[in-house]
């Protein structure tokens, strides 16, 4: 690839309109590829359901449209979800953090100051991003709910500790501290 190409086109790029312009076409430059890419994974499976060869130009050719956009329409759903895989990883958000806070007011365990069930939510950040593939079969949203989920318990049990600092009459050995219900009563 010649060196220099980039710079060409981004200095023609940015020639062209207003920043906002420009990431306007870009966000419909990429929407377009995406559906482009929807409509042949479609086709690829719609071919393999009809047992034919999917890799033929003639067969994706020949194949009926409709039933095409009916699958096109689910793979881009499950590519990129829709409004209620926005909610959904919200409400991981809000429990993830509030299970975490509440798990660590109801056991306050600490080695060294840091909250040890705070490493509880490293479960649902590796269910959602390491074995989403292999453990189950999930679509993003699910990954993206365990994922969300226990990094915000993770992040509520830190908030937690944060807040109410260890007291230090209640430590059995330098750096843990077997508390349960510290802080309860304090705000």
């Amino acid at each position: 690839m010649d060196d220099f190409a980039f710079d060409d086109a981004e200095v023609y790029v940015q020639a062209r309109g207003t920043p906002s312009e420009r990431l306007q076409r870009a966000a419909e430059a990429f929407s377009q590829i995406a559906q482009e890419d929807d409509q042949q994974a479609a086709r690829t499976i719609l071919a393999q359901l009809e047992n034919k060869d999917a890799h033929d130009p003639a067969v994706r050719s020949s194949l009926d449209q409709r039933k095409v956009d009916i699958i096109a329409k689910g793979v881009s759903n499950i590519r990129r979800g829709g409004a209620i895989d926005l909610i959904m990883t919200a409400v991981a958000g809000a429990l993830g953090v509030s299970l975490g806070y509440l798990s660590h007011k109801i056991a306050d365990v600490r080695i060294g100051g840091v909250p040890l069930n705070a490493a509880v939510g490293g479960l649902g950040v590796g269910l959602g991003a390491v074995g989403g593939g292999q453990l189950y079969d999930s679509s993003l949203s699910v990954r993206n709910f365990f994922f969300t989920g226990g990094a915000m318990f993770s992040a509520g049990s830190v908030a937690y500790s944060l807040i109410h600092p260890e007291p230090a009459a209640t430590q059995i050995a330098p750096g843990l501290n077997l508390n349960p219900g510290a802080g309860q009563g304090q705000t």
